[in-house]
């Protein structure tokens, strides 16, 4: 939530543009009169709040914890919170009090021991109002309060109530509410979809039930900030309805103890570019569902065992976030039907998949560009279907392993940017790949000669341990389209045979040994 920036940025603009009271000439005697009225409620019965209020201290606009607008000489913000003796005991306040006050903007009274208010507040001007941390049995009514945009409630352990939380719905120009570690119980009420300037809500830590209607959110396009956590919300939520929120940064419906269940398809959910936190541990991720693509949204944090649970997910795309940790077992284990994984551009570490991983199906593993390490894991040998295999960019070590040529479907293998090295295997010679990059790596001197490259299209060996004359496996790639040897220790003469790769279209040989002329009929 972004509580303190919205105190923060409307105490600016109270002090900055409106003045502050310690400069004014001087407060109006009601208001003064009113103040002192003030103190006399929160002295009861023999306290010792507000002692810098006196008679005979001159402006009430120098008054601790008061502010005045420099032109008006009105009151436009009351601090009073932490003011009523603790020893006192749990209380309630005359809202009649506060009628005087007819320019006040800010008023906070958390911290006090509230046990609520008497008659109605009745400030036109109101625009925050702070009731954190007392003992509210109720939500003070709100209908006398029109221009009200923040509203902070948390922290009242006795408030159960929801019988005036609808007031709320009056408020149309609320943009903040935060009713947060309550005792809340029964729905969250419907006409807060009507609220369509609200840009945060916070009901974390209450007792909320029942469903989440999924036309809740869809009208409220300003949205930034939900959190729901730590409820006991059931049935079914789509985050499809999240779709019109193309503003939201922060969904948090975690800990809500498996009642929950949460779907992402019929119809799909892409979330917004915004958002950055999406927290959904606890929940059931509702079967059957196929499809999720959470990819380029700065997500961070582990990857949520809960996936797991999702027996039937077919392709999961989490790239371009900030996930952090090893990949969590039960997604390698329970998830036998997933076919297509996406994890690159993360920040993933651990083994890329290790010997209990069980992804039967898997077609397309993407793990590039983070922190794994290792030997190649001979967990993917439990994906014997493997057709699109991307580790480039990460820490793995060691040779290429001879079981590499079991996987009888590769057609796609990049192991760029790595720590590999030695020869290739001779088991290499039983891949049919189409594209093979193993290039920033320590692969040499030579490459088997026995490689199947007649249906190879694009082929990097740059930045190797490459020695010898021009690789001899490659006459037979008559289908190549792009070549790049840059950066070995090749050397002698370009072979003529080159001149019959019709296709290729980029031949790169710069920091390599070689003499003599390219054919020139690779020109043609």
């Amino acid at each position: 939530m972004k509580k303190n920036e919205k105190l923060s940025a409307l105490l600016f603009i109270l002090l900055g543009f409106c003045g502050s009271g310690r400069l004014s000439s001087a407060c109006i005697e009601p208001e003064r009169i009113g103040l002192m009225k003030l103190k006399a409620a929160f002295n009861v019965p023999n306290g010792s709040a507000d002692p810098w209020w006196r008679d005979d201290k001159g402006d009430c606009c120098k008054w601790e914890g008061v502010w005045c607008n420099n032109v008006s000489m009105r009151v436009t913000m009351l601090l009073l919170n932490d003011t009523q003796d603790s020893r006192l005991g749990p209380w309630s306040l005359n809202a009649s009090l506060f009628l005087p006050f007819e320019e006040l903007e800010v008023l906070d009274v958390g911290f006090n021991q509230l046990t609520g208010f008497t008659e109605t507040l009745r400030l036109k001007r109101l625009q925050v109002l702070e009731l954190r941390t007392n003992e509210l049995t109720e939500v003070p009514s709100l209908h006398e309060l029109p221009s009200l945009n923040a509203l902070y409630l948390q922290f009242n352990y006795c408030l159960k109530n929801l019988s005036r939380l609808e007031g709320l719905c009056q408020l149309k120009g609320l943009e903040e509410l935060d009713a947060s570690y309550n005792e809340f119980v029964s729905s969250i009420p419907p006409c807060i979809q009507n609220m369509t300037s609200l840009y945060a809500i916070d009901l974390h830590r209450n007792h909320f039930g029942g469903n989440i209607s999924s036309s809740l959110f869809a009208n409220l396009k300003s949205l930034q900030d939900v959190s729901l956590s730590g409820n006991a919300f059931e049935g079914s939520f789509s985050l499809a309805a999240l779709t019109n929120n193309s503003r939201l940064e922060v969904f948090d419906l975690a800990n809500n103890y498996h009642r929950l269940n949460i779907t992402t398809e019929d119809p799909l959910y892409a979330p917004s570019a915004q958002l950055k936190i999406l927290c959904l541990s606890d929940c059931a991720l509702n079967e059957p569902r196929a499809f999720i693509n959470m990819s380029r949204n700065l997500i961070r944090g582990g990857i949520p065992s809960s996936l797991g649970d999702m027996r039937l997910l077919s392709c999961l795309d989490l790239s371009n976030n900030d996930f952090i940790g090893e990949l969590p077992e039960s997604l390698l284990c329970k998830c036998q039907h997933l076919e297509v994984l996406k994890l690159s551009k993360n920040n993933l570490l651990g083994s890329v998949l290790p010997r209990t991983a069980n992804l039967t199906k898997l077609y397309t593993l993407s793990l590039e560009n983070n922190r794994f390490s290792g030997a190649i894991s001979p967990g993917l040998l439990n994906s014997p279907g493997l057709h699109f295999l991307d580790v480039s960019s990460n820490f793995m070590s060691g040779t290429v392993p001879s079981w590499i040529g079991d996987f009888e479907s590769l057609k796609n293998l990049m192991l760029t940017d790595n720590s590999l090295e030695g020869r290739l295997p001779l088991s290499f010679c039983k891949l049919k790949l189409k594209f093979l990059c193993l290039a920033a790596n320590d692969f040499g001197p030579t490459i088997p000669s026995c490689v199947n490259v007649s249906g190879l299209l694009h082929l990097s060996l740059v930045s190797n341990h490459l020695t010898g004359p021009f690789p001899q496996f490659l006459r037979d790639a008559s289908s190549i389209v792009t070549l790049n040897l840059r950066n070995n220790g090749l050397s002698g003469k370009i072979p003529r045979w080159i001149r019959s790769f019709s296709n290729l279209r980029a031949l790169l040989l710069k920091g390599n040994n070689f003499e003599g002329l390219i054919p020139h009929e690779l020109c043609q």
